[in-house]
């Protein structure tokens, strides 16, 4: 028995004893300190309560349970366990165990199957037969067991301030998430890296998670019935029970292999030596044309999609002709060159969504301000999040002519193009996963010889003619260049078609540019929405805003003055300040644009009847003789306009009431009618319904038109008033001449010469009257006139103002010079 006197102590294998060996130990004589040796068949690692010995496998008699905190690697081990009152001191395993994993397991079930006999046991509630424990515990039974461990592949998520950790995995095809307290966590994992790929296994709720690794290397050789991989520096790496297949592999190609905690491939991926390069279609020659087709070598001209880089690469004449008749896509994984200094690029199309999980190949993506995420179908229909900002790489050009453009956002890349929206047939995303799993995206990839820009509020603020445009031959087809002509975003912006523009009504337009079959870039036009946004406008404010009628003027506006006399000068007004300070609450002319909250951001300031005009004018030979139309304030103009409201309020159909009035008719008024005619927007001259004069007036009615975007100004012309050939008729006993005059025109004056049969001088019965007398007559019998002599009194001219085809003149004779 234990002594405090004895002090010759030693420390054995069953605790301290005497030298001597006649005393029991420390443990045992003072803290109770038992043995008990067994075979553990539940332990806390499995999710027991107890590590329990029993004296044989599953279903044997009992020996103990106790609180020894065993783990799941000592399951069917046999083991001698010292506890005090039930609680372990200390555990000693009494098993050798040799473990198998993975592709070996199967072999080593069969080998060993007569020793372990009936003595198995599966452990892992998810996944495959990852390890296999042949268990050896004839140190205490002479018996054998076999322990199949099943392991899952997860995603590590954060463990949170409060020690719960989060597992991402699938199980049977379903997503699930594992919540991990701290205390059922078997294994350290504080240098795992969060949201990094694990293996797992978990019993009981007691979960144990390992690390996963990476290595990249170059195929050398596949043993295809195992799927172990040869290197080329001699590494050989065996297939991962956790591999979904054998690795898909190209011999002398790269790849990166994600590795399971025994250094077995669970899969390979081109992440990490992927390079995806864009190729131009440009090469050249690099050896000499004497050697095999297929063994000339040639440099071939590549982007990088991330960085831009344009770089030439050799390859073979074999990858030359297949890019250049591959119709699916010019992107291509250039990987490294192989041990000959070659490259063999791969090509990468969109049905490879995202490949190697760094790149994203879709077509027709469209970019607009709005664009947040791009979709990619690949059966799951990813979303590619923008990162904010995200660079975008555009390269127009091939061979020495390559131009590279990079925009730090996508704001600044749709602002390089004349767009609301740009798309193109292919690009290249560069992608990574983010923090919260989902696929983001931090450059694009867009070559220029393919896309599509579309936009709208072109501005055209006059109707196109054949002055406002250049006509050249580009490349097989003819262009049409139109200058300073159309507005967009309140810039002046030039264009380019491949035929002349069809409508040419002054407005607003919506376009597409395209790079046409002749590799052109092209606008195409297409008139919007009549006259949305152009109107007769009320500038107003109110509590620091100001408005453009009903809608509120955005922060500093475009203003643009293209008023005649005002556009390009100093009077130009640029800023809605002035604007409004000019025409405050007064209606003016103005075409505007909105943006995305539906304010006003650009201004154009238009002339008075931009809008709507009607104009009504007179033929030049009318205005020749004299007549005026009679306005609205009783003056005498030389045409009558009415334009934006006034024009807009004369609605089709409506007879528009005009005078006509010349002074040199004043005193004359007429029974007869006189026809006008109307010219409408310089089409023929129509007759109209035949009018009185009246005191050398003429009032009459003018059928005007509608008025449509097409035909904002229509004008009007009043011609006719054609008497036609008038017959004079000399006063009795006198000769006249001319005696008629043809195509004669009301206000038209005639001058005709009176004189006697063979040229006698005029008398007054014996002598010659003075050539200062002045002759007195009438004609159309009530119309007085009067004549001059000539210097012999043989002759006397007469001008008046004939009225009707018919013209009778009478005589009443002479009277002297000074006397009415």
């Amino acid at each position: 028995a234990y002594s405090p006197n004895v002090t010759s102590y030693v420390y054995g294998i069953q605790g301290y004893t005497t030298v001597n060996g006649i005393g029991s130990t420390l443990g045992q004589d003072v803290f109770g300190l038992v043995p008990y040796t067994g075979i553990i068949t539940a332990n806390e690692g499995t999710g027991a309560k107890y590590t329990t010995l029993s004296k044989g496998y599953a279903g044997s008699a009992l020996v103990a349970n106790l609180d020894a905190d065993t783990g799941i690697d000592m399951m069917y081990h046999a083991a001698r366990i010292w506890a005090v009152n039930g609680v372990s001191v200390f555990v000693y395993d009494l098993a050798k165990t040799t473990t198998y994993s993975c592709t070996a397991i199967n072999t080593a079930k069969a080998a060993n199957a007569s020793k372990v006999a009936g003595n198995t046991l599966t452990l892992g509630e998810v996944g495959v037969d990852y390890e296999y424990d042949l268990i050896d515990n004839s140190a205490y039974n002479k018996s054998y067991a076999g322990v199949t461990f099943k392991y899952n592949l997860a995603q590590l998520g954060v463990t949170t301030q409060s020690g719960v950790t989060y597992l991402y995995y699938t199980d049977n095809k379903a997503d699930k998430t594992a919540t991990i307290k701290a205390a059922n966590l078997w294994t350290d994992i504080s240098k795992i890296n969060k949201d990094s790929s694990v293996v797992f296994l978990v019993e009981g709720g007691q979960y144990y998670i390992y690390a996963t690794s990476a290595v990249t290397g170059t195929v050398k050789g596949i043993a295809y019935k195992t799927g172990a991989v040869t290197l080329t520096d001699g590494t050989v790496i065996e297939r991962s029970a956790l591999a979904a297949q054998a690795a898909d592999t190209t011999i002398g190609k790269t790849y990166t292999f994600l590795l399971d905690n025994h250094g077995h491939y669970i899969g390979l991926t081109k992440q990490g030596v992927a390079n995806l390069y864009f190729f131009t279609g440009e090469f050249q020659p690099t050896s000499a044309y004497n050697g095999y087709v297929g063994e000339r070598t040639y440099s071939a001209q590549f982007i990088n999609v991330t960085t831009g880089e344009v770089v030439d690469l050799p390859v073979l004449f074999s990858f030359i002709y297949d890019a250049l008749t591959n119709d699916t896509t010019r992107f291509y994984d250039v990987g490294i060159a192989a041990a000959n200094g070659l490259y063999y690029p791969d090509d990468i199309t969109a049905a490879e969504s995202i490949y190697a999980n760094t790149y994203a190949i879709e077509n027709d993506v469209k970019f607009q301000a709005s664009t947040v995420k791009v979709s990619i179908d690949d059966g799951d229909d990813v979303d590619v999040i923008l990162d904010n900002p995200t660079k975008f790489i555009i390269v127009t050009g091939k061979g020495s002519y390559v131009e590279k453009a990079e925009y730090n956002s996508l704001a600044e890349m749709l602002k390089a193009y004349p767009a609301n929206s740009v798309t193109f047939d292919q690009v290249a995303m560069t992608v990574y996963t983010s923090s919260t799993w989902n696929t983001a995206c931090s450059v694009v990839f867009g070559y220029l010889g393919s896309y599509t820009a579309e936009g709208t509020n072109l501005f055209l603020p006059k109707a196109l003619d054949t002055n406002d445009y250049t006509k050249t031959w580009e490349n097989g087809e003819y262009l049409y260049y139109y200058n300073d002509v159309f507005y967009l975003n309140g810039e002046p912006r030039n264009i380019v078609t491949n035929k002349a523009v069809s409508a040419t009504e002054a407005g607003f337009y919506s376009y597409e540019i395209t790079v046409d079959a002749h590799g052109n870039v092209v606008w195409d036009l297409t008139v919007q929405q009549e006259d949305a946004y152009v109107n007769l406008s009320k500038v107003g404010s109110g509590a620091n805003i100001y408005l453009i009628g009903n809608l509120v003027v955005a922060n500093s506006p475009v203003v643009v003055d293209l008023r005649a006399g005002y556009k390009g000068t100093d009077k130009a007004i640029s800023d809605i300040a002035t604007l409004y300070a000019q025409f405050r609450n007064t209606e003016i002319t103005l075409a505007y644009t909105t943006n995305a909250a539906g304010n006003v951001d650009v201004i154009y300031i238009l002339d008075a009847g931009w809008f709507r005009t009607i104009s009504v004018g007179l033929s030049s030979t009318l205005k020749a003789l004299g007549w005026k139309f009679v306005d609205a304030d009783g003056k005498y103009v030389d045409s009558l306009t009415y334009v934006d409201d006034s024009a807009e309020s004369i609605d089709a159909g409506v007879n528009l009431q005009v005078t006509l009035y010349n002074e040199n008719l004043k005193a004359y008024s007429t029974n007869g009618t006189f026809v006008p005619t109307i010219k409408v927007d310089g089409g023929d001259a129509q007759d109209m319904s035949g009018v009185k004069l009246v005191n050398g007036a003429l009032t009459f009615m003018v059928n005007v038109k509608g008025l449509d975007k097409s035909d904002r100004s229509v004008p009007y012309e009043n011609g006719g008033l054609v008497i036609g050939t008038v017959e004079v008729t000399a006063p009795e006993g006198m000769n006249v001449s001319p005696a008629s005059k043809a195509d004669v025109v009301l206000g038209q004056s005639m001058t005709v010469k009176l004189y006697n049969d063979e040229g006698a001088a005029f008398t007054d019965g014996s002598n010659t009257i003075l050539n200062t007398s002045t002759w007195h007559g009438t004609v159309y019998v009530t119309r007085p006139v009067t004549g001059t002599l000539n210097a012999d009194s043989t002759i006397i001219t007469v001008e008046f103002y004939p009225l009707a085809t018919n013209c009778v003149m009478s005589s009443d004779g002479f009277t002297p010079a000074g006397i009415d």
